[in-house]
């Protein structure tokens, strides 16, 4: 069951260290309801211990020692001992936490599901426990071991006076390591992990939880002592691309989000590259932590890359944010997966992130650097169906499309001055000189805009040979008409769905020499008046298809839908040629020969 739910041996650790915190908190929040100006050590409360086996076939042995609750035989036996049951999800702690709630110490916990344990066994095959309660609450003081020898084995259990001001508090748990290690070669150990990636798993994975780890490393009778402290949440960057950064805050309290988002602009980086380059082909950063790492953080556990950042090819850019409950309908965390490893509203978080930084930018525009928006792109963790859905932008109606559309130029301008040797191309355009300038390109953030915007002012687009987009100019006062519209999602322009053809490609059919598919020829528009929108759509990516598959001498398998489509075309427009870098055929010579 274990190893169906995680992907990661050395998630166990973390579970147990979910659970550790936990317990810490809970202790916290029933000492406070008494001692309302009670301050909670937070240094000395969780402990990672990794003893080295003496013997050279000996198992390490790995602990994870807390000074919370604890638990007495009621809790033992009713919930640790049942899978599937969790004590956070008893009516006996929802009692706690309406006295909580009245004292304001109230706390959520990071675990829920009641089958973290379970993951002992990923690494080990026996697993002890040793625990007695903080308080007896039911006068049971007393303390217990357990030993699992698995999962489904009998658990032997050891009751012991545990009396007196130095008695047993807390919960130990200990793991005699015997397997978990990941195959990096065929040739590579399948036994358990050793020191070093247990620590690394730990700085990776506990990056914010609220106690501090002391982390114990026993080898030869020696014992070397590191701490793991809670990280700001605060993006951070080498020097000195750190001088360039821009930090833009990410809160959003229905949904329970905060932290930040930064990114330095593509000019700055890339212009520091080539300075560092020259300076030396390496370079040694003394943090752990990479320049473009994004963490989201749940209960301070790491569990993903933010979605929704900035992403910036071959630039620098990271998010931390953590996921809050307070103002939860229920008061807990987000939920996750079953691992752990993901969130389920995963989605929703990223539109809301995206959403936060580019209003940001919107709104500070005048004040950003040149080129602030070159190579930069939303949502690199999701699709851009899922991230650039115009349903969560509806906000940007907020804004005339004058306002976006000087925002968004920012990018498209740089971009055109790196091919122009100085000359203001894109201020000419926007003079109305005759000349045609290159259509900003949809994988960027401006070049998205750009193209929901510029089809209100531009009638089309013209299409070279080589699937270069390039505009004629704008229609006379484009400004006052820009100034004069919004709805950049509710009502957003779309381009015509055929495109001028011009130079050497005038009398073809349809031509893709990119990596998206092209329009058709609009030169053809009364042949394709039976073709809907999406059959168009359909129908040119089945071209590309066709060529693809002759050039490597294969035969095109095609759907019924596939072939019907095909049938309507041969007979609308069968006699025109379709071309790609693949090939360029007659679309005729695709027909079906008879048999």
């Amino acid at each position: 069951m274990g190893g169906a739910i995680y992907r990661n041996p050395l998630v166990a650790i973390r579970e147990l260290v979910q659970n550790a915190v936990d317990a810490c908190s809970y202790r916290d929040a029933l000492s406070k309801l008494h001692e309302p100006y009670l301050r909670p050590d937070m240094e000395n409360r969780i402990t990672i211990q990794y003893e080295e086996s003496g013997h050279a076939n000996g198992c390490p042995v790995l602990r994870v020692t807390d000074t919370g609750t604890g638990m007495d035989k009621w809790v033992i036996e009713r919930w640790f001992l049942k899978v599937g049951r969790s004590f956070y999800s008893s009516t006996e702690f929802a009692r706690d936490r309406q006295e909580f709630r009245k004292k304001a110490v109230d706390f959520a916990p990071v675990s829920e599901f009641g089958i973290g344990f379970l993951s002992c066994f990923l690494l080990a095959d026996r697993v002890e426990v040793e625990t007695a309660m903080w308080e007896p609450v039911r006068g049971d003081t007393r303390k217990r071991h357990l030993e699992i020898d698995g999962p489904t084995r009998l658990i032997r259990i050891r009751e012991t006076p545990n009396e007196g001001i130095s008695r047993f508090r807390g919960t130990r748990i200990t793991l005699h390591l015997s397997r978990g290690r990941r195959k990096v070669a065929k040739d590579s150990s399948e036994g358990p992990p050793n020191w070093h990636e247990v620590q690394r798993y730990l700085r990776k994975t506990c990056l914010a939880v609220p106690y501090r780890l002391n982390l114990e490393h026993t080898l030869g009778g020696s014992t070397t002592i590191e701490t793991i402290d809670p990280i700001p949440l605060r993006v951070e960057f080498p020097p000195p691309y750190s001088e360039k950064a821009i930090h833009i805050p990410i809160s959003n309290e229905e949904l329970g989000i905060v932290g930040e988002v930064a990114f330095v602009p593509a000019p700055y980086s890339k212009r520091l590259q080539k300075e560092m380059m020259q300076e030396s082909p390496t370079s040694v950063s003394e943090s752990e932590r990479n320049s473009s790492d994004s963490f989201l953080l749940r209960g301070g556990f790491n569990v993903g890359s933010v979605p929704g950042i900035p992403y910036i090819y071959d630039g620098f850019s990271g998010g931390v944010v953590s996921l809050e409950w307070k103002a939860s309908e229920n008061r807990r965390y987000l939920a996750t997966d079953l691992g752990r490893t993901g969130i389920v509203r995963h989605n929703e978080i990223g539109s809301n992130v995206a959403q936060m930084w580019v209003r940001f930018l919107i709104d500070h525009r005048a004040e950003l650097p040149p080129g602030c928006l070159l190579d930069m792109r939303i949502g690199y963790e999701l699709t851009r169906r899922e991230i650039l859905s115009l349903d969560n932008y509806v906000w940007l109606d907020n804004y005339d499309l004058l306002e976006l559309y000087d925002f968004a130029r920012t990018g498209w301008q740089l971009y055109l001055s790196q091919s122009s040797k100085g000359a203001d191309l894109l201020g000419d355009w926007e003079s109305g000189n005759d000349i045609a300038i290159l259509c900003p390109s949809e994988i960027y953030l401006y070049g998205w805009m750009l193209n929901l915007i510029l089809p209100r002012i531009v009638a089309n687009r013209n299409m070279d040979n080589r699937g270069n987009f390039y505009l004629p100019a704008p229609v006379r006062d484009w400004r006052r008409v820009l100034q004069s519209r919004t709805g950049f999602a509710s009502a957003p322009a779309r381009w015509p769905r055929l495109a001028n053809y011009v130079g050497s490609v005038s009398s073809i059919l349809y031509s893709n020499w990119g990596s998206r598919q092209s329009p058709p020829n609009t030169r053809y528009a009364d042949r394709l008046t039976s073709f809907t929108n999406e059959e168009l759509q359909q129908l040119t990516g089945l071209f590309d298809r066709l060529l693809t598959d002759r050039y490597y001498q294969r035969p095109c398998q095609l759907s019924t839908q596939d072939a019907e489509l095909l049938d309507r075309a041969l007979s609308a427009v069968g006699d025109l040629e379709i071309t790609s870098v693949y090939g360029s055929h007659r679309l005729d010579t695709f027909a079906k020969k008879p048999i």
